[in-house]
């Protein structure tokens, strides 16, 4: 069972009305009060007018998913801390909304990839594209979409796993990536009667078998790290479904 100390383990949903959970159990979630939760949920998307995705969210999104999303992070200690930890890197934060939009939009897609600023697009626009056609993913939607309670909690669920391969694997800084990206391929890795960079087997001191490897190895991690994210998700959602059900 997954652990619901996180986020809490009830939610509201339209219409929950008088058989809603109680006050009480509200102040649980995601460290909100009910009155948090009202002026969250204040509003409505169909008024919302829909404006250009922000550069760094690689999630179409509008004007009231940033909203919601901002209201959420600011009345939540726990997704705040998340996206604040130490390791988390500075794309994290829209990370987190894009995984939000992912589990609450009643239609998620991708923003256009030339659109998005090149960190975000580099950094996030992997795990984004990936959960999206996750089975786990979809099956957690049935019970997150146009619930900012339950994607709240799904995201809160995804974001620590995920958090989790970033901190493994920190992004190299932008010195060094500036020194493999300036070395001459001439001068690397090449010995005697070995082929010049651009022929045969090697390109960059690399043969093309590892290069290939390398690339494999990192997009398998990649698939493991999301389908993970979207499991402890679905689960999360589940487990507040039964709640609520309960």
């Amino acid at each position: 069972m997954a652990r619901h100390n996180d986020l809490g383990d009830e939610g509201i949903r339209p219409g929950d009305g008088a058989d809603g959970p109680r006050e009480e159990v509200v102040e649980e979630l995601l460290g909100l009060s009910a009155k948090d939760l009202e002026v969250i949920e204040r509003g409505s998307p169909q008024r919302a007018n829909a404006d250009p995705p922000p550069a760094e969210q690689n999630v179409l999104q509008d004007r009231y998913d940033g909203r919601l999303f901002g209201e959420l992070y600011e009345a939540s200690p726990e997704i705040r801390a998340l996206a604040e930890s130490e390791g988390a890197p500075e794309t994290f934060r829209a990370l987190l909304m894009d995984f939000f939009c992912a589990f609450y939009k009643a239609a998620p897609a991708l923003a256009p990839e030339e659109g998005v600023e090149e960190r975000h697009r580099r950094l996030n626009r992997p795990f984004v594209e990936r959960l999206l056609e996750d089975e786990k993913f979809g099956v957690a939607r049935l019970w997150t979409r146009l619930d900012p309670l339950s994607s709240g909690l799904a995201t809160l669920a995804a974001g620590k796993r995920v958090l989790e391969e970033i901190a493994e694997k920190p992004e190299p800084d932008d010195s060094s990536r500036r020194t493999q990206d300036d070395s001459p391929p001439a001068q690397q890795q090449q010995g005697p009667g070995e082929d010049p960079p651009g022929q045969g087997a090697g390109t960059g001191g690399l043969s093309e078998g590892e290069t290939v490897d390398e690339g494999a190895q990192n997009e398998d991690g990649l698939k493991r790290t999301v389908r993970a994210a979207a499991g402890e998700a679905l689960e999360e959602a589940e487990d507040l479904h039964e709640a609520l059900s309960g």
